[in-house]
């Protein structure tokens, strides 16, 4: 600047890292915890819903039951799924 200088301080904030977890079976459940530990959005779907219980994935932002010859239409996958 005409007066001097500046000095300015940038941080981007990117969107946080989304993860879908395909199938609820029993291995889901501690991945689930890991990745929402870590900060992630956890979404579990299974084309089951005995296996999508709130009680099982209270970690999980959402679950979805879902055929699994509909998911290529119904999951949107971004640069930060």
């Amino acid at each position: 600047l005409a007066e001097g200088e500046v000095e300015v301080f940038l941080e981007a904030v990117q969107p946080s890292i989304q993860l879908y977890v395909f199938g609820g079976g029993y291995d889901a459940v501690p991945v689930t915890n890991i990745a929402k530990n870590m900060g992630w959005k956890v979404i579990v779907a299974d084309d089951c819903p005995a296996h999508l219980s709130p009680k099982r994935f209270p970690q999980a932002e959402s679950t979805l039951c879902i055929p699994r010859d509909k998911v290529a239409e119904t999951i949107h996958i971004t640069n930060y799924t």
